[in-house]
């Protein structure tokens, strides 16, 4: 973590829709469930496998304005790969969809209002998600998740559903 910034705003492994205590800094914490795909029965009494099937466990780690090496890192633990973190990092001028092997990067434009001020500032939300892991990287002040993180915590059948589930739950939250 940078001094005097907080770039880490939560993180955490959520395992059938509960929070856990463990440390997704951790790669023992995330063993079981990081690149293992939930498997299914079809009509014929086979088992079928698809990545995006909801996951036993997942990570959800929020950052706030990263630095190259602090993004490098959490990609490195999450396992998210052929992404660049400078072009991540790079201000976007439209929302941009990219997905790459199992790896979806989705860049949102975002907006907050100072009623008082008349004065808009624009950032944006960036999201990687993997089939058990979802990164949001928030760039300004508009679009904060700890309210929408503390709801889905509350209610837990989104989670259980993965992070895709909480993909769309952000893109609900940024877009109102």
């Amino acid at each position: 973590m940078r001094k005097n910034d907080r770039v880490i705003i939560d993180s955490a492994v959520y395992v059938d829709g509960e929070r856990t205590e463990l440390d997704p800094r951790v790669p023992e914490a995330l063993d079981g469930f990081v690149m293992s795909a939930h498997q299914f029965e079809d009509l014929d009494g086979g088992e079928v496998g698809s990545p995006w099937s909801a996951p036993l466990g997942f990570v959800w780690v929020g950052l706030a304005q990263p630095d190259v090496e602090e993004l490098e890192s959490w990609c490195a633990t999450l396992q998210i790969d052929h992404f660049n973190a400078k072009e991540i990092l790079t201000p976007h001028m439209r929302p941009v969809l990219t997905v790459n092997d199992y790896t979806l990067q989705l860049v949102l434009r975002t907006v907050q209002y100072d009623d008082v001020a008349e004065v808009a500032e624009l950032g944006e939300m960036t999201m990687l998600v993997r089939p058990h892991a979802l990164m949001t990287i928030r760039h300004g002040e508009g679009s904060p998740l700890g309210h929408l993180r503390a709801r889905l915590e509350q209610d837990t059948s989104t989670l259980r559903l993965g992070p895709s589930a909480v993909m769309v739950a952000v893109i609900e939250r940024v877009i109102d």
